[in-house]
């Protein structure tokens, strides 16, 4: 096979090596403006009542095409996926790996369905996703998963049902403090943010549900 290289990329590398230690040359017709006088602004949106997050929260993701039930504590959970699993007509499920998720899927079970670990295989076939958000956003009504707690990204992708459980603690103003947050101990492998029932546009902008995720996402916001 014919070399297609030309030229000295001893030389060339070392030009781009130079160019990462070295200071940036000065631009004496556009200067860098100074630091701002008060630091960094705040980032206020206008969808976040600070007196109410969690009122902010629910009506960002209804918004989005979000169904939201709010129950009292976690005692509510298990007739709140009754609805969800009526309202859809599902009949299988996947669980994430999280403990408390392992624990609400009895519910599942008692209501008849076939429920299995999250596996890429079973997430494609089931009905129903079922994970806890490990936080949630204020703002832009997103859920946030880890993937060392969710056990992997496919529970909330694959199945076209995502009911995600939410306490009321775990929800944060802006995505900024959901992440440091998450991330204050370890950093994942990854971080899933779902946001609404999945969108596209991409084809003669005309919003098609389902594409790459779940057709419905369900939020059951536990209160206490």
């Amino acid at each position: 096979m014919s070399r297609l290289e030309s030229g000295d990329r001893l030389s060339f590398l070392a030009r781009l090596g130079g160019g990462l230690v070295e200071p940036a040359p000065v631009n004496h017709a556009h200067p860098l403006p100074g630091p701002l006088p008060g630091g960094v602004p705040p980032v206020v949106s206008t969808q976040l009542d600070g007196a109410d997050p969690v009122g902010s929260f629910c009506r960002s993701a209804e918004a989005l095409g979000c169904t939201i039930q709010r129950v009292g504590d976690q005692a509510g959970v298990p007739g709140a996926l009754e609805a969800v699993v009526r309202r859809h007509e599902c009949r299988t499920a996947v669980v994430s790996e999280q403990p408390e998720a392992l624990a609400a899927a009895a519910a599942l079970r008692h209501l008849g369905l076939a429920t299995q670990a999250a596996s890429k295989e079973a997430c494609a076939a089931a009905d129903l996703g079922l994970a806890f958000a490990d936080a949630a956003i204020a703002t832009t009504g997103s859920v946030i998963q880890r993937s060392d707690t969710i056990g992997g990204r496919t529970v909330s992708l694959l199945p076209p049902v995502f009911c995600c459980v939410v306490p009321v603690g775990r929800i944060v103003p802006t995505l900024a403090e959901a992440l440091a947050s998450l991330t204050a101990n370890s950093m994942p492998s990854n971080v899933v943010i779902v946001t609404g029932p999945s969108r596209s546009g991409d084809i003669e902008n005309i919003i098609v549900r389902g594409v790459h995720g779940p057709v419905a996402v369900e939020l059951i916001v536990v209160e206490s």
